[in-house]
């Protein structure tokens, strides 16, 4: 079966044949939905691993079936094709970042320049913390399909969205405010990215610097939030 199934087309990350409502009879303590769940579950761990071990290319389903401890029959009741799950994969490591970052904003310092730092310094030290997540959201997420590189650039205005709606952003530049921050947050992705292709050589605070003095001409004094 192709990795890239050309019936790809609804977002991923929701379970693409929904099970029936029905919990099933109990087994090992389990309903039918729970047995499904830790399944699914389970083939997104492999697939984090694999995939950020191998790449997209270079994982085969046997290879995840092996890893995930089941059989290719549970793969298929669960995803319908091997870019399904890479899909699912993302949505997973996508949802741990978004939740991280949220926690940050809420309990950031409210001066612009320390609150930025402190942002940037939850996401390199995310990057940082998993090598696989960092391949797979950074590199193989805009090579591994159409599909899957549509999603990553729609994260990245995610994220500049949630700086819009977290940051103070000044009025009378004459300046957008969505492409300032998508560029910005498409910089810091850059430098993640770099980063982690040279297995993290340069000390945390370094790029942590370089990403900052990129944000701080465009911050006001933190009197008022940011425009959507």
């Amino acid at each position: 079966m192709s990795k890239l199934s050309e019936s790809a087309s609804s977002k991923a990350g929701e379970n693409r044949r929904s099970p029936r409502q029905d919990t099933g009879r109990v087994y090992a303590g389990l309903s039918l939905l729970e047995r499904r769940s830790r399944r699914r579950d389970a083939f997104i761990q492999a697939g984090i691993h694999l995939f950020g071990r191998d790449g997209f290319d270079a994982t085969t389903t046997r290879a995840l079936c092996s890893e995930a401890g089941l059989t290719q029959r549970y793969f298929y009741e669960m995803f319908d094709s091997m870019e399904d799950l890479f899909l699912a994969v993302c949505v997973h490591l996508r949802k741990g970042i978004t939740e991280e970052l949220l926690r940050t904003f809420e309990t950031h310092p409210k001066d612009p320049r320390k609150a930025t730092r402190a942002i940037l310094m939850t996401y390199f030290q995310l990057i940082r913390r998993s090598p696989e997540t960092a391949r797979i959201l950074l590199v193989e997420a805009y090579t591994a399909s159409r599909h899957a590189e549509i999603e990553a650039h729609e994260f990245v205005e995610e994220l500049a969205a949630m700086v819009r709606q977290n940051m103070p952003w000044p009025g009378g530049q004459g300046l957008d405010p969505r492409l300032v921050t998508v560029g910005l947050v498409g910089a810091a992705r850059q430098l993640a990215m770099l980063w982690t292709l040279s297995h993290y050589k340069e000390p945390i605070e370094q790029i942590v610097d370089a990403a900052a003095s990129l944000s701080l001409p465009f911050l006001g004094n933190g009197s008022k939030k940011g425009k959507r």
